[in-house]
């Protein structure tokens, strides 16, 4: 009796760790780190002068360089997402030269937007989002009158919510003390 017990509880503990510590499945956005050269899976609209696959990535071979001149270019990619969703958008940026601008939106919501970014090596940003749609539009606006911003890595996944960690973890230590007092009694 002892030993099932034990057993018991040391299920209950791993099905808790591994729920409350799932990672995020496999990301969905193609061709998120420009590997293939080019642009496939991307649509570019807007002003795409100076705006091609090259090296300087963050990892890998390839970067997209993104130097639109004046006036907004736009990369842009539809996904598929389940409505009700959590995904996290991600991406690495660098910049060199202003006067710039580069902003991200989901489904025509900007999330992300910066005017003149200092020089800096690659960074990584996040961006939380609940799929409202099967189809989910993933969009970047840029600018750079004197260089370029290499993107790189961009991958959206889908996350548990944050609610869901916290009420999975709630559920294992209530089952955990229900055997503890079983035991007991």
């Amino acid at each position: 009796m002892h030993k099932r017990m034990s057993a018991g509880i040391a299920l209950l503990s791993l099905s808790v760790l591994t729920l409350t510590t799932s990672p995020a499945t496999a990301q969905i956005i193609t061709n998120g780190g420009f590997e293939t050269g080019d642009f496939t899976g991307w649509t570019q609209t807007g002003n795409f002068g100076f705006t091609f696959v090259d090296g300087d990535p963050n990892t890998d071979l390839h970067a997209a360089w993104l130097g639109a001149f004046g006036t907004q270019g736009y990369l842009e990619q539809d996904i598929v997402t389940t409505p009700g969703q959590y995904y996290q958008l991600g991406f690495f940026l660098n910049n060199f030269g202003q006067p710039n601008s580069f902003e991200a939106a989901i489904d025509n919501l900007t999330t992300f937007s910066v005017v003149d970014m200092p020089d800096q090596p690659y960074a990584p940003y996040t961006i939380g989002f609940t799929a409202t749609n099967a189809s989910t539009n993933i969009k970047f606006g840029f600018y750079n009158n004197t260089d370029y911003f290499h993107l790189d890595d961009v991958s959206v996944t889908a996350v548990p919510e944050p609610g869901v960690l916290a009420f999975g973890a709630l559920v294992g230590v209530s089952l955990l003390g229900l055997i503890l007092r079983r035991r007991r009694l």
